[in-house]
């Protein structure tokens, strides 16, 4: 039986990315993941492959999302969010 993430952490290494998991028992970090997806599906469809997209396509859908509005964050920006 194969557990779910395993090798994680050479995959994030290779990828020089974040891994970032849900807590247990802390639903609403599940939806606003969830959230953040669908919002992603709207540059790329779900049969995208990662792998055919430019760094700067990924890079720029990252700044739309982040420089975005969101009604969670009281209509302030992630980034804004981040920073402050």
């Amino acid at each position: 039986m194969v557990k779910k993430f395993t090798g994680q952490l050479e995959v994030a290494k290779k990828l020089s990315a974040e891994f970032f998991f849900v807590n247990p028992y802390c639903y609403w970090e599940g939806a606003i993941k969830e959230n953040t997806n669908k919002l992603v599906h709207q540059y790329f469809s779900k049969k995208s492959s990662f792998a055919r997209l430019t760094q700067q396509a990924i890079k720029d859908v990252q700044y739309f999302l982040n420089t975005r509005p969101r009604k969670t964050f009281n209509y302030k920006t992630p980034l804004k969010v981040k920073v402050n």
